[in-house]
C-alpha cells in the first residue's frame, strides 16, 4: 500500500501526490510533488510508514476500550454484508425522543476507538441528551480514476480500511449512493424502531478520513442529516476531479442545504488546513451555511474534545 502511495511509472499522468496521499489520511509533501520516481523516493516512503505506523498504534490504542454502560452493538445487513454499530444512549434518553449524531472514524481505525475518551462524545451526549451512533467500516479495494475504458490515475484511493465514497470520475449523478450511504441510511430506519429519536435533528461528525465521510455523508442524505462537522478533513478539487463530493447549490433546493462547521489546525501534518479551507469555500459557493474553526497550532492532527460543545452547539442552531 505505502509503496503504491509513492511510485508511478513514467508513462502515467503527473497527478500531485498530495491528491492522492490526503484521500487516505497522509501528507506526503507541504506541496504537490510529481508521483514519479526518483532519487528522493524512500525518503518519502519513510514518511509514509512513520505516519502509518503512527496512526497504526493509535488506532490499536484507543481500539482497546471496553464498552461503557449505555452502550449497545447492533448487526444488520446492507447488500448481503453484515455491518456493525455502537449506540451510546445517555439515562435521559431513555424516557424521551432525543437528537442524534452520527460520529464517523478515521483511516483503519474502528468504531470502538471513536467510543473512548480521547473523542468524549459521551461525556457531551450526557450534558446536551443525544444519542451517539458509531459505524463501523469495511476493508475495500483500491480505486482508480478512470475515463471511460481507460484508467488513466490507479489507485488514487488506496485499499484499507475506510468509507466508501463513490468513484470521483463516475458522473455526478451516480456519486450518491455507495454501500455506506446506505449502511447509514439503514442505520437511521433502525434507530427509529430502536428507540425514541428526533428525525429532524440527525447530524453527523468525523475525524480524518471520518471527516471527508461526515461531509460526503451529509451531502448524500441532505433531507436525513441536518447538519455536519469536518475535524481534520477537507474538500480536494482538481482539473474537473473532487473529493469527496462537491455540495449541492443550497438555493437550487432547501432540501439541499447542509450547514457544515470545519475545523482544523493550520500545522495539521497529516491532512493540509488548505483543504478545510477549500471546503469553507465550497460551501460558500454553494450558499450553504458554514463555519470555520482555526485549531491550535500544537494540536496538529489530534483531535480536539474542548471543541465537542461548539459543535453540538452549531447543529442545534442549524436545525430548524
Amino acid at each position: 500500500m505505502f509503496k503504491n502511495l509513492i511510485i508511478k511509472h513514467n508513462s502515467e499522468p503527473r497527478l500531485p501526490c498530495t491528491l492522492r496521499s490526503t484521500m487516505v489520511g497522509f501528507r506526503v509533501a507541504q506541496h504537490p510533488t510529481w508521483c514519479w520516481a526518483n532519487n528522493n523516493k524512500t525518503m518519502k516512503n519513510k514518511k509514509v510508514f512513520a505516519l502509518a505506523l503512527i496512526f497504526a498504534l493509535f488506532g490499536a490504542f484507543l481500539g482497546s476500550k471496553v464498552f461503557a454502560a449505555g452502550e449497545a452493538k447492533y448487526t444488520t445487513n446492507v447488500q448481503g454484508k453484515a455491518r456493525t454499530y455502537l449506540v451510546y444512549q445517555p439515562q435521559v434518553c431513555k424516557t424521551k425522543a432525543c437528537p442524534v449524531l452520527f460520529m464517523f472514524h478515521g483511516l483503519n481505525s474502528t468504531a470502538v476507538a471513536t467510543t473512548s475518551s480521547y473523542y468524549n462524545w459521551q461525556s457531551t451526549a450526557d450534558k446536551n441528551g443525544f444519542l451517539v451512533i458509531y459505524p463501523e467500516s469495511l476493508t475495500l479495494p483500491a480505486k482508480d480514476v478512470k475515463w471511460g475504458r481507460w484508467i488513466i490515475y490507479r489507485n488514487y484511493d488506496p485499499a484499507g480500511k475506510h468509507w466508501d465514497i463513490a468513484n470521483i470520475s463516475l458522473p455526478l449523478a451516480q456519486r450518491y449512493n455507495t454501500q455506506d450511504i446506505k449502511f447509514v441510511n439503514k442505520i437511521i430506519s433502525e434507530l427509529g424502531v430502536k428507540y425514541q429519536i428526533q428525525q429532524n435533528k440527525i447530524f453527523a461528525t468525523g475525524h480524518s478520513y471520518g471527516a471527508f465521510f461526515s461531509y460526503y455523508a451529509a451531502t448524500c442524505l441532505p433531507t436525513k442529516i441536518r447538519a455536519f462537522a469536518s475535524h481534520s478533513g477537507g474538500f480536494i478539487s482538481y482539473y474537473g476531479f473532487s473529493f469527496p463530493i462537491s455540495s449541492r447549490n443550497a438555493k437550487a433546493s432547501p432540501y439541499y442545504k447542509t450547514p457544515g462547521m470545519v475545523l482544523s489546525s493550520p500545522k495539521d501534518p497529516a491532512v493540509p488546513h488548505r483543504y478545510s479551507l477549500n471546503l469553507i469555500n465550497e460551501l460558500k459557493a454553494k450558499y450553504q451555511t458554514n463555519q470555520l474553526v482555526k485549531l491550535a497550532d500544537n494540536l496538529g492532527h489530534n483531535w480536539d474534545a474542548t471543541k465537542n460543545q461548539a459543535q453540538w452547539n452549531f447543529f442545534l442552531a442549524n436545525s430548524k
